[in-house]
Protein backbone atom coordinates (compact mmCIF):
# COMPACT_ATOMS: atom_id res chain seq x y z
CA UNK A 1 0.00 0.00 0.00
CA UNK A 2 1.76 2.95 -0.96
CA UNK A 3 1.67 5.75 1.91
CA UNK A 4 1.35 9.48 1.93
CA UNK A 5 2.93 11.60 4.69
CA UNK A 6 0.36 13.83 6.89
CA UNK A 7 1.32 16.02 9.27
CA UNK A 8 1.24 14.36 12.99
CA UNK A 9 -0.20 11.20 11.87
CA UNK A 10 1.21 7.79 11.66
CA UNK A 11 0.10 4.79 10.54
CA UNK A 12 1.09 1.68 11.86
CA UNK A 13 -0.51 -1.81 10.51
CA UNK A 14 0.21 -5.11 12.69
CA UNK A 15 -0.19 -8.62 11.89
CA UNK A 16 -2.44 -8.87 14.13
CA UNK A 17 -4.97 -6.52 12.29
CA UNK A 18 -6.25 -9.36 9.44
CA UNK A 19 -7.81 -11.31 12.09
CA UNK A 20 -11.78 -10.65 12.79
CA UNK A 21 -13.45 -9.01 15.29
CA UNK A 22 -14.66 -11.43 17.52
CA UNK A 23 -18.38 -11.56 17.97
CA UNK A 24 -19.62 -9.65 20.48
CA UNK A 25 -21.89 -12.60 23.04
CA UNK A 26 -25.79 -11.80 23.02
CA UNK A 27 -26.83 -13.40 26.22
CA UNK A 28 -27.59 -9.98 27.65
CA UNK A 29 -28.82 -7.37 26.29
CA UNK A 30 -29.83 -3.81 27.60
CA UNK A 31 -33.57 -2.16 26.22
CA UNK A 32 -35.04 1.18 27.60
CA UNK A 33 -38.52 2.01 26.61
CA UNK A 34 -41.97 1.80 27.18
CA UNK A 35 -43.68 -1.05 28.84
CA UNK A 36 -47.64 -1.52 29.41
CA UNK A 37 -46.53 -1.61 33.20
CA UNK A 38 -44.15 -2.43 35.68
CA UNK A 39 -40.94 -0.64 37.76
CA UNK A 40 -39.68 2.68 36.29
CA UNK A 41 -36.15 3.79 36.19
CA UNK A 42 -34.91 0.68 37.66
CA UNK A 43 -33.22 -1.88 35.51
CA UNK A 44 -34.96 -5.68 35.68
CA UNK A 45 -33.08 -9.11 34.59
CA UNK A 46 -35.44 -11.24 32.94
CA UNK A 47 -34.43 -14.48 31.17
CA UNK A 48 -37.43 -15.58 29.31
CA UNK A 49 -40.01 -13.29 27.40
CA UNK A 50 -42.06 -15.24 30.28
CA UNK A 51 -40.38 -13.48 32.76
CA UNK A 52 -40.61 -10.13 30.36
CA UNK A 53 -44.45 -10.45 30.39
CA UNK A 54 -45.69 -10.97 33.53
CA UNK A 55 -43.62 -7.84 34.77
CA UNK A 56 -43.88 -5.91 31.97
CA UNK A 57 -47.03 -6.58 30.60
CA UNK A 58 -46.22 -8.56 26.82
CA UNK A 59 -46.55 -7.00 23.39
CA UNK A 60 -47.89 -3.73 23.04
CA UNK A 61 -48.36 -1.45 19.35
CA UNK A 62 -47.52 1.36 20.61
CA UNK A 63 -44.01 0.60 21.56
CA UNK A 64 -40.94 -1.62 19.74
CA UNK A 65 -39.36 -2.62 22.98
CA UNK A 66 -41.30 -5.40 23.79
CA UNK A 67 -41.30 -6.63 20.20
CA UNK A 68 -37.77 -6.35 20.28
CA UNK A 69 -37.36 -8.02 23.85
CA UNK A 70 -39.79 -11.30 21.74
CA UNK A 71 -37.06 -11.39 19.19
CA UNK A 72 -34.28 -11.08 21.43
CA UNK A 73 -35.44 -14.30 23.41
CA UNK A 74 -36.13 -15.95 20.27
CA UNK A 75 -32.98 -15.97 18.78
CA UNK A 76 -31.20 -17.37 22.05
CA UNK A 77 -30.77 -14.59 23.46
CA UNK A 78 -30.71 -15.46 27.29
CA UNK A 79 -30.84 -12.43 29.56
CA UNK A 80 -32.34 -9.11 29.11
CA UNK A 81 -31.90 -6.05 31.22
CA UNK A 82 -35.46 -3.94 31.01
CA UNK A 83 -35.44 -0.86 31.95
CA UNK A 84 -38.68 0.96 31.89
CA UNK A 85 -39.53 4.24 30.66
CA UNK A 86 -42.50 6.67 31.76
CA UNK A 87 -43.25 10.73 30.26
CA UNK A 88 -44.89 11.98 33.00
CA UNK A 89 -46.96 9.62 34.21
CA UNK A 90 -48.33 8.68 37.60
CA UNK A 91 -48.98 6.22 39.39
CA UNK A 92 -53.08 5.97 39.79
CA UNK A 93 -54.91 6.21 43.14
CA UNK A 94 -58.33 5.10 44.46
CA UNK A 95 -60.22 6.45 47.53
CA UNK A 96 -62.31 4.15 49.73
CA UNK A 97 -64.44 5.06 52.41
CA UNK A 98 -64.33 2.57 55.10
CA UNK A 99 -66.47 3.34 58.71
CA UNK A 100 -65.03 6.73 59.95
CA UNK A 101 -61.70 6.57 57.52
CA UNK A 102 -60.50 6.65 53.52
CA UNK A 103 -58.20 4.41 52.58
CA UNK A 104 -55.87 5.46 49.78
CA UNK A 105 -54.46 2.96 47.27
CA UNK A 106 -51.74 4.05 45.14
CA UNK A 107 -50.62 1.70 42.15
CA UNK A 108 -47.19 0.30 42.50
CA UNK A 109 -46.05 2.01 39.27
CA UNK A 110 -47.78 4.61 36.45
CA UNK A 111 -48.70 2.79 33.59
CA UNK A 112 -52.49 3.26 31.52
CA UNK A 113 -53.22 -0.37 31.29
CA UNK A 114 -53.76 -1.66 33.69
CA UNK A 115 -57.54 -2.13 34.79
CA UNK A 116 -58.00 -2.71 38.57
CA UNK A 117 -61.31 -2.67 40.86
CA UNK A 118 -60.82 -1.91 44.48
CA UNK A 119 -63.70 -2.62 47.15
CA UNK A 120 -64.42 -2.86 50.57
CA UNK A 121 -66.45 -5.57 52.23
CA UNK A 122 -67.25 -6.93 56.24
CA UNK A 123 -67.94 -10.36 55.26
CA UNK A 124 -67.09 -12.49 58.05
CA UNK A 125 -66.02 -10.16 60.24
CA UNK A 126 -68.15 -9.12 63.51
CA UNK A 127 -70.16 -6.16 63.39
CA UNK A 128 -68.52 -5.03 66.50
CA UNK A 129 -65.58 -5.48 65.14
CA UNK A 130 -64.49 -1.65 63.75
CA UNK A 131 -60.59 -2.20 63.12
CA UNK A 132 -61.24 -4.76 60.48
CA UNK A 133 -62.55 -5.08 56.68
CA UNK A 134 -61.55 -6.87 53.87
CA UNK A 135 -60.36 -5.67 50.92
CA UNK A 136 -60.60 -6.90 47.20
CA UNK A 137 -58.83 -5.90 44.23
CA UNK A 138 -59.27 -7.32 41.14
CA UNK A 139 -57.54 -6.90 37.40
CA UNK A 140 -60.31 -6.35 34.78
CA UNK A 141 -60.55 -6.94 31.09
CA UNK A 142 -61.10 -3.18 30.74
CA UNK A 143 -62.46 0.22 32.77
CA UNK A 144 -66.49 -0.92 33.89
CA UNK A 145 -65.88 -4.58 32.70
CA UNK A 146 -66.80 -7.66 35.29
CA UNK A 147 -64.50 -9.88 33.19
CA UNK A 148 -61.75 -10.80 35.64
CA UNK A 149 -58.49 -11.57 34.69
CA UNK A 150 -56.30 -14.29 36.04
Amino acid sequence: MPERPLDGIHIAESPDAEQPIARASAQSTAFIGRTLRGPVNRPVTVRSFADYQQIFGGLWQPSPLSYAVEHFFEQGGRSAIIVRVVNGAAPATISLRCAHETLTLEALAPGTREFLRASIDYDNIAVDDEERFNLVVQRVRSPGSERIEE
